[in-house]
């Protein structure tokens, strides 16, 4: 999970599998939709997601996607809230057909 950048002391895992790993921000594309944890479901969204960026220009790390889940198992499937998200290169200034 991702945690804030204000929280200064994230809490120590009582599960030796957990480790608490500090990340340099970047940007991504996000898209989010409400559904069961389903991994076709990721797949698709991150196919739109791809597609989209791609034809509006940003040059994505399709290596680095994560499909990110933000409720407990017990939250009804209809209620849960999925991200896809992919890294991308900073912005430039300028739009592609301008940096010939």
């Amino acid at each position: 999970f991702v945690l804030p950048k204000a929280v200064d002391a994230p809490p120590k895992p009582t599960d030796d599998k957990v480790t608490v790993v500090a990340k340099d921000s970047e940007f991504a594309v996000v898209i989010t939709w409400k559904g069961s944890w389903n991994p076709d479901e990721a797949q698709k969204h991150k196919t739109i997601l791809a597609d989209l960026a791609a034809n509006d220009g940003y040059h994505l790390d399709l290596g680095k996607w994560q499909w990110r889940k933000f409720d407990p198992p017990w939250v009804p499937g209809f209620l849960r809230t999925n991200e896809v998200y992919i890294p991308i290169d900073p912005p430039s200034t300028k739009p592609d057909s301008e940096k010939k």
